[in-house]
């Protein structure tokens, strides 16, 4: 299994009066795609897009990343909200096929 891949990342609004900035930090994953907003919480010195993805990069392993995660004035981590309840990793449908043949070579 793969492991997420950092996109791109923007400031936003924070979404809460106690937080003095926000990030969206895009995530893919094979032909998957995800988002995890990072919130710096007041009054905080060190808010930049480095550091929402460096707080991000913790959770690229995992099968489905949180969506929220809120970084705290002493650097603490807290996930605000979790994974999505659906996985990528769901087993597709598949079809079987049975030998096939080549096609006979033209002989000139």
């Amino acid at each position: 299994m793969t492991t997420w891949l950092i996109v791109k990342s923007a400031a936003i609004a924070p979404s809460s009066k106690s937080a003095d900035a926000a990030y969206r930090v895009a995530l893919s994953r094979d032909e998957a795609s995800r988002e995890v907003v990072v919130e710096f919480t007041a009054p905080s010195t060190l808010t930049c897009i480095g550091y929402a993805e460096e707080v991000t990069r913790r959770f690229l392993p995992d099968r489905e990343p949180p969506r929220h995660l809120v970084v705290d004035v002493g650097g603490s981590v807290r996930v605000l909200q979790g994974p999505l309840e659906t996985t990528i990793d769901t087993p597709r449908e598949t079809v079987s096929v049975g030998p096939q043949r080549a096609r006979a070579r033209r002989r000139s």
